[in-house]
Order: C-alpha cells, then structure tokens, then sequence
C-alpha cells in the first residue's frame, strides 16, 4: 500500500494542470504530509486562477482560503508595483516638461534676439539705402558731374589775378 501512495503522490508532484495540483493538496491532507500540502498550496497559487467550486469543496475551506488570499497578496503586491512604476513615469514626464518648458523659454529668448538683430540690419540697410540715394543725388547734380568744373579751374584770384586751380 505504502508502495501505490508513493507511486501517486509521485505523480501528483509531477502534474501540471490546475486540477492536479488541487488533488495533490487533497493527497497530503489525507496523507498528513505538511511539506506535500504546501507545494500543493504553493503550485495553486502560482498557477494564478482561482479554484471552481468544486475544487474549493475538495480541498476544504482552510486550502481554498491559503489559495486565495495568497492571489489576492499577489494582486495587491503587482497593483503596488504598477503605482510606483507609474509614479516614477509620472515624475519623468514631468522632469521633461520642465525640460522643454525651459528650451521653448530659451527658443523665445533667440527669436526675440534674432527678430532685434534683423530690425538692426533693417535700419542698417535704410540708412546705407538713404545714403546711396543721397550720393545719386550728387552725381547727378550740376556739380557732382564736373560741368562747372572749368569755370572753377579758370578763376582768376582777386588779390593778384592769377588763375586759381
């Protein structure tokens, strides 16, 4: 007899599904084996689905109850995870908004100094544009031209009368 308990129990460790996992719990209750009972335990909450009610009959209150609120330590564990992962996105965003927050301050700075500097050549060119016109206005003159050049060669000084150059 000691031989057939030994060979199931054997199989029993060596399953895989949900239902064989919940037989082994039911195995080491009937066996009283302790260690058999919390792999049982252990392999049903890993396999991270709760027991039917016919599995939770099975096993008893006391097995479904291990099974259960090991789940629920498992959920709390992963939604605390989920905060602080979410928590720490959250703090990154907004390290990298204050971050763009200052580039687009610093852009506007730039612009500001781009947009001064282009008014300065504006005005630059104006007055170069005023003083171009002005030097046209010369050339085109009476003056600018040198018609009036040899009356101003051919004075005559009017101390001594020589001619002036």
């Amino acid at each position: 007899m000691e031989e057939l308990e030994t060979k199931i129990i054997q199989e029993l460790k060596n399953t895989s599904s949900h239902d064989g996992f919940v037989d082994l719990v039911v195995a080491a209750q009937l066996v009283g084996s302790e260690e058999l009972y919390q792999d049982g335990l252990q392999r049903l909450v890993s396999a991270k689905s709760a027991p039917t009610l016919a599995q939770s009959t099975r096993m008893g209150v006391q097995a479904t109850h291990a099974v259960m609120m090991a789940a629920m330590e498992a959920a709390v564990t992963s939604a605390k995870q989920k905060v602080a992962s979410a928590r720490q996105e959250a703090a990154l965003a907004k390290q990298e908004a204050t971050s763009a927050k200052k580039e687009a301050a610093d852009a506007i700075k730039q612009a500001d100094m781009s947009k001064k500097e282009a008014d300065s050549a504006r005005n630059k060119a104006l007055l170069l544009e005023q003083e171009l016109a002005k030097s046209q206005e010369v050339k085109s003159s009476p003056w600018g031209t040198g018609a009036f050049q040899p009356i101003l060669t051919k004075r005559k000084c009017l101390q001594c009368g020589h001619i002036i150059n």
